[in-house]
């Protein structure tokens, strides 16, 4: 059995300002969306390799405000976005 450990970090002193891009990672998520001091803030969509998605509103790496979540099973969740998490009507559903 072969085991493989990928691992990347860096650390940077330098800040982009606000900018549109396309980001991609080694396990295949992405992220496309507007980016400000290398967070997504704006308005972006996350794909992740499982097929799930996130479309709308983001705030510090945090889905937030209006946005449509789809998952793995075609399921989706649309609305308000705080914080990372869903709001159902009743109460704000983690979802990823």
């Amino acid at each position: 059995m072969r085991i493989l450990i990928v691992s990347l970090s860096f650390t940077s002193t330098h800040t982009i300002p606000k900018h549109s891009g396309k980001q991609t990672f080694a396990s295949g998520a992405s992220y496309e969306g507007s980016f400000d001091n290398n967070m997504y803030n704006g308005q972006g969509t996350y794909t992740w390799v499982d097929g799930c998605s996130y479309s709308g509103g983001w705030l510090d790496n945090k889905m937030h405000g209006n946005g449509t979540y789809v998952d793995a099973e075609r399921v989706k969740f649309s609305g308000e976005f705080f914080n990372g998490k869903f709001n159902n009507g009743r109460a704000y559903v983690h979802l990823r």
